[in-house]
């Protein structure tokens, strides 16, 4: 039986629109009702969509599947478009097509928040998105960079004390030499981490795979936003988030910083997704040199002798101050 709490997210990854559903719960992990209105949001702009669109969409997937399907028929495709059945036939598959894209977006979105009469009282889509965009961008990827920074030293710098201290030490050089931005102070991370840091198992599982597939192998080209974006919708591939997030989210529950009198984060205040899903480690790098002389300079006692701008520029990576 499944906890009834809204922390307590049953998903598997071959559901429909799970990434979206995934998303959604990170977002709003507490808020059950903003995370119906998001998904019926999105639900209804996809049905939207499938209506003006849907008909050329369909159309132009049989035409690709029409190569495959002569050569299984031993025929060309003009062969097989010149049957008389094949008009028929045609339309068929079409209207499946168009039945079951139907059923995803109900099934993984728009009825299954509620439907109109959760949409009735959504704030909007366009609201929606900027709120998901802030939280993402400004507040779960920032905690998810910490959770991996202190994954890091406690794997691989044995002699840096991996703490949330220390993470912000990492990324505020690494704000300083305009890698990213990074909250203005300690204090500043530690009052994100208390309002995100149950969900940061699955942010930092988002980086990790981003960073992957942003990293290909020799010889092989680069994957674009875009294409990324594309990836992360697949099945295979929310198995991949779901299963490292779900490993960060029990290292972190056990996880107790050095001269902490408590745990990386409560078990009771995090994001847990239920699935078949069997948790495994993700790939947590090293950190750089430069990340390195950050956790190694910070001290906790002397915060004002911390200078992250200066440890850049020994790296020759500040950044021009404006």
């Amino acid at each position: 039986m499944v906890d009834s709490s809204p922390l307590v997210v049953p998903l598997e990854p071959d559901q429909p629109y799970a990434h979206t559903r995934l998303m959604a719960a990170m977002c709003w992990p507490e808020d059950i009702a903003r995370r119906n209105a998001a998904l019926a949001s999105f639900g209804a702009d996809a049905l939207d969509y499938l209506e003006d669109e849907g008909v050329n969409l369909v159309r132009k997937e049989v035409d690709q599947a029409m190569p495959e399907l002569a050569k299984a028929h031993g025929r060309t495709v003009d062969e097989i478009m010149s049957l008389p059945e094949f008009a028929d036939d045609r339309a068929w598959v079409e209207r499946l097509l168009m039945e079951g894209a139907t059923q995803d977006i109900n099934d993984g979105m728009f009825e299954a928040a509620g439907g109109r009469r959760t949409l009735k009282a959504a704030p909007g889509l366009e609201a929606i998105n900027r709120e998901l965009q802030q939280i993402c961008e400004k507040e779960g990827m920032i905690a998810g960079g910490a959770l991996l920074k202190i994954a890091a030293m406690a794997k691989h710098h044995s002699s840096v004390p991996a703490s949330m201290a220390r993470a912000w030490a990492v990324m505020a050089v690494d704000d300083a030499a305009g890698r990213y931005t990074a909250p203005p102070d300690r204090p500043a991370l530690v009052r994100l981490w208390r309002r995100r840091g149950g969900v940061a198992p699955h942010f930092a599982a988002h980086i990790a795979f981003v960073k992957m597939m942003a990293t290909p192998a020799p010889g092989l080209p680069a994957l674009t936003p875009e294409q990324i974006a594309r990836e992360l919708r697949k099945p295979k591939s929310v198995a991949w988030v779901l299963g490292w997030a779900e490993w960060l989210r029990q290292w972190a529950t056990a996880f107790r910083p050095p001269r902490s009198s408590s745990l990386l984060l409560d078990a009771q205040r995090s994001l847990r997704i239920v699935s078949s899903v069997t948790p495994e480690e993700p790939p947590i790098d090293r950190l750089d040199r430069m990340q390195l002389k950050a956790a190694e300079s910070f001290q906790q006692e002397y915060p004002d002798f911390f200078k992250p701008r200066e440890i850049a520029g020994e790296f020759g990576r500040a950044k021009r101050q404006r």
